[in-house]
């Protein structure tokens, strides 16, 4: 369960993650949920989830870098904008293949 909620495999879960790992499995699939999810991390709420925002969410990290985040969004960013948007967070919460 732990190593589930550690979403960046640092060894420590942060407050993003834990927010995400402490909903039930049947909350995380409703809409609103997500979307709740999703504005925890959009920090500027914009609409999107920028390298910059990961960066204030994982800051803590010890040995996380920009290189680290750059590759968290590549995998999730299947329109390559650099962005992960509210669709592309949704897929990858729900296990549904990215990119």
């Amino acid at each position: 369960m732990y190593k589930a909620a550690d979403l960046n495999n640092d060894g420590s879960i942060q407050y993003a993650e834990f927010i995400v790992a402490a909903m039930k499995q049947e909350e995380l699939h409703s809409e609103k949920k997500l979307q709740d999810a999703f504005n925890a991390f959009d920090k500027d709420k914009n609409g999107s989830i920028d390298k910059h925002e990961l960066m204030t969410i994982f800051e803590f990290s010890e040995g996380f870098d920009i290189d680290e985040i750059e590759k968290m969004i590549k995998e999730v960013d299947s329109n390559g904008d650099g962005q992960i948007q509210f669709e592309e967070f949704k897929k990858m919460m729900l296990g549904g293949k990215i990119g």
